[in-house]
C-alpha cells in the first residue's frame, strides 16, 4: 500500500512538471513600458513610456513621453525619443505626447507630438516622422487643424481622424437675448438625436476629404490602428449597441471604410442583440476575430466570432470561457455586507485584440475588480475550436493611502492594461503590456 502511494505521488509529480513545462514564460521584461506596434518585419519593437526627464531650460524635472525602438530578437536598443518638455507645469502628464505612433513606410516612425507653446501659450499638435536609427526628426510644415482629431497614420503623407460632431435634428433653442440656452422640456427638444461624426483624411499639405460617417458610433471612441486595419482599409463600429451606460460604450456592427479616393463605406456585418468589444484582423486579411457578449438569463456569455476577411460571413462561432468567475464576497473576509467580485471592467473587456499570424491562437486582454484591486489579465485561446490555452498574469492595482486621502480612490476604477497586444511573425512569441511590458513564449501552446 506505501508503495502504490508513492508511485501515485511521484506520477502526480510528473504531470504537474510536464504541464509546468509547456505553461508559457516571461522571456524578457520592458520596466515601465507599453508595446505600441511591431514593424512589418517583426524584426523592430516600438515602445512607449514615461520618465521625469530635464525640462527645456535644463533645470526642472519635467514629465517626458518616450518612445524606444528595440530590437526584437536582442532587445538592444535602436533609438529613443523624447517629448518636448513642459516648463509651464512640469506636473502636467497629457501636455507632453506623442499620439498614436506607428511604424511608417518600413521602419520610420510616425506620430503627432502635443507639446504646449509657451510663447503663444496654447497647446499645439504636428505631425512628425522619427528615424530610429539615425535620429533624424522631421515636423511637418503646418500644424493640425483644430476641428481635425487625429486618430490613426496611414503612410507618411495621410492621417485618418474625426471630424466635429453633428447632433440631428439640432435642438431648438429659447428664444432670448443673451447665451444660448434650451429648454429641455420643450416637444421640439424631446425627439431622439443622432450624433455624427465625418470620417476624414488629412493631406500633409493641409486639405481635408470625407471617407465616410460614423453615426451614433460607441463613445469613447478610441481605434486600434494596427489591428483593424487590413491594407488601406479600415473596419470600424458605426453603431452603439444601446443608448444607456454602459452600452453606448459598445458597438453593434462593422463597416469597411476606404482611404482610397472615390471609395465608399462597405457593410461587414451587425451583431443584433449583442455588445462588440473588441476585434483584429489577421495580418493576410483572410479572417476577423470578433469578441461579443450578449445577456442570456441574467447571466452574459461572451463569444469568438470568425468571419471571413472579405465577405464577413460567419465561419466559426464558440463560447469564450473566462476561469475569473464574479461572485458575492463579505469585504472583510468573514461578516459585513457582501459584494460582487471578479467583476470585469466594462470599459477595458476584450478591447485589445491580436490574431497570431500562422491563424491558430487569438490573444484577448481584460481587467477584473477583486475587492479594492484591479487586476488585469490575458487570455489565450484557439482559434480552430474556442480552447482556452492559457492565461498570462498582467499587473496589479491596489490604490494606496495617498490616493484614498488625496485622490479620493477608495477601489480600483481599472486594471492597469496599456499599449496593445502582439504576435511575433513565427507565432511563437507574445507581447503583454501592463505596468511592464513582457515577452511571453508560448511555443508550447497547442
Amino acid at each position: 500500500m506505501h508503495l502504490t502511494y508513492r508511485v501515485l505521488l511521484a506520477l502526480q509529480l510528473l504531470a504537474l512538471v510536464a504541464v509546468g513545462e509547456d505553461q508559457p514564460k516571461v522571456v524578457r521584461e520592458f520596466k515601465d513600458s507599453a508595446l505600441i506596434d511591431i514593424s512589418r518585419d517583426g524584426k523592430w519593437l516600438l515602445m512607449s513610456s514615461r520618465r521625469r526627464v530635464k525640462c527645456a531650460d535644463g533645470k526642472d524635472l519635467c514629465y517626458g513621453n518616450i518612445l524606444t525602438v528595440v530590437d526584437a530578437a536582442t532587445s538592444k536598443m535602436i533609438g529613443e525619443l523624447a517629448s518636448k518638455r513642459n516648463n509651464d507645469d512640469p506636473k502636467d502628464i497629457e501636455s507632453s505626447q506623442f499620439l498614436t505612433p506607428a511604424f511608417i513606410d518600413g521602419r520610420r516612425v510616425g506620430t503627432v507630438e502635443v507639446y504646449r507653446d509657451a510663447q503663444r501659450k496654447q497647446s499645439v499638435r504636428e505631425w512628425l516622422t522619427w528615424e530610429p536609427v539615425t535620429g533624424l526628426k522631421e515636423a511637418a510644415p503646418t500644424k493640425l487643424p483644430k476641428d481635425f482629431a487625429y486618430e490613426c497614420p496611414i503612410d507618411g503623407q495621410q492621417l485618418l481622424g474625426l471630424g466635429p460632431r453633428e447632433i440631428w435634428p439640432p435642438y431648438v433653442p429659447i428664444e432670448r437675448d443673451g447665451p444660448t440656452l434650451y429648454d429641455t422640456n420643450d416637444p421640439r427638444n424631446r425627439a431622439p438625436r443622432h450624433v455624427s461624426r465625418p470620417l476624414k483624411i488629412l493631406e500633409l499639405d493641409s486639405t481635408q476629404r470625407d471617407i465616410g460617417a460614423l453615426t451614433d458610433a460607441p463613445a469613447p471612441f478610441q481605434m486600434q490602428c494596427a489591428a483593424w486595419r487590413s491594407g488601406n482599409t479600415y473596419l470600424l463600429q458605426d453603431a452603439e449597441a444601446g443608448k444607456n451606460y454602459p452600452d453606448d460604450i459598445f458597438g453593434k456592427s462593422l463597416t469597411w471604410f476606404a482611404a482610397e479616393r472615390g471609395a465608399s463605406a462597405r457593410h461587414c456585418r451587425i451583431f443584433e442583440g449583442q455588445r462588440i468589444h473588441g476585434y483584429a484582423i489577421s495580418v493576410d486579411g483572410s479572417l476577423i476575430a470578433v469578441v461579443t457578449s450578449l445577456r442570456e438569463d441574467s447571466q452574459r456569455r461572451t463569444f469568438l466570432n470568425v468571419l471571413e476577411g472579405q465577405s464577413c460571413r460567419e465561419l466559426k462561432r464558440f463560447e469564450l470561457d473566462f476561469p475569473e468567475k464574479p461572485e458575492q464576497r463579505s469585504a472583510f473576509l468573514l461578516f459585513g455586507p457582501k459584494h460582487a467580485t471578479n467583476v470585469p471592467f466594462p470599459d477595458q473587456f476584450a478591447r485589445s485584440v491580436a490574431i497570431s499570424p500562422d491563424k491558430t491562437k487569438l490573444a484577448v486582454s481584460y481587467g477584473i475588480s477583486r475587492g479594492i484591486s484591479g487586476l488585469s489579465f490575458f487570455g489565450v485561446y484557439s482559434m480552430t475550436d474556442g480552447r482556452r490555452l492559457t492565461t498570462l498574469d498582467g499587473d496589479t492595482y491596489t490604490p494606496s493611502l495617498r490616493d484614498f486621502f488625496i485622490g479620493d480612490i477608495f477601489s480600483a476604477r481599472e486594471a492597469p492594461i496599456a499599449g496593445t497586444l502582439g504576435f511575433s511573425l513565427d507565432s511563437n512569441t507574445l507581447y503583454t503590456s501592463s505596468d511592464h511590458l513582457r515577452q511571453w513564449d508560448i511555443s508550447r501552446l497547442k
